[in-house]
Order: C-alpha cells, then structure tokens, then sequence
C-alpha cells in the first residue's frame, strides 16, 4: 500500500507535502475524519510520545474554503508550537482518498506506519489496542 500525495499546512502555517516531508522514517502517521475522534487520537500518542508523529486531520476539499476558520480553531485550542508542528491539515477529496484497494471508514481515525517515500508498513484503526501497539512497536524497534 501507498499513502497517496497530499498537500497540508501545520498549524503554524507551515505548507507541507505527504508523505515527502513526513519527519521520520518512518513516522507514525494518525488521520482523524471528524472532531471527537481527538480521543481515539490521544490513546495513540500516549503510546507514542518516542517515535515521529503527524496527526493528520483530514477534510473534505468542499471544507477548503473555511480553512481559515477551521485551522484558527484549531490553533486556539493547540497552545504548544511543537504539537501545533506536527498536527498537519490536508483536504481533499474524501469520498477518492483510499490506500490501495482497501476501503476508508471513516467513522473511526486511521493509524499508519508511512516512510516518507509513501510505504506503509502497516496500519491500524481506533483505539489504541495492545496487539496493534505492540505490532507497531515492533516496527519502530527494527528501525
């Protein structure tokens, strides 16, 4: 599978491009579709506070033309520069966005292991759950 090109800005603004400028290789990408799924987010990066991060909420590309409002308040709820650094927003065109053959449900976030060339090594959903930690660990581990 191949995590497909995407622009994004951070939240300070800064423009990024996926997975080209992920910052590890390889990073532990978290993709949230919908606001409470911060939750979901959060039991990953307890786990992961060691390895490179990117959350990645990802919009429908009908959402771009509220980026402003959406990212501020976004912004005004991330205080810390570092986390606003690695939390990227991309929109694109949701109901197109797929990983190979396998569908997106997006009623749930999608955790990924992505090398900046677009490899993913593997890939989990929801809530954090000891096999999937243990089976990304791993990965990090051999790295």
């Amino acid at each position: 599978m191949t995590f497909p090109q995407l622009g994004a800005r951070d939240l300070n603004g800064v423009g990024r491009r996926l997975p080209g400028d992920l910052p590890g290789d390889p990073t532990l990408v978290i993709v949230a579709f919908r606001m409470h799924h911060q939750s979901d987010v959060n039991s990953w990066l307890r786990v992961f506070e060691d390895v490179p991060v990117v959350e990645l909420p990802l919009l429908d590309a009908s959402e771009e033309g509220m980026a402003n409002f959406i990212e501020q308040g976004m912004r005004l709820g991330v205080r810390d520069h570092e986390t606003r650094a690695r939390t990227w927003t991309a929109y694109t065109d949701l109901g197109a966005f797929h990983l190979g053959t396998s569908p997106i449900d997006r009623r749930e976030i999608l955790v990924l292991v992505v090398r900046p060339d677009g490899e993913i090594l593997d890939r989990a959903t929801g809530t954090a759950r000891a096999e999937a930690i243990e089976r990304i660990r791993r990965i990090f581990e051999r790295i």
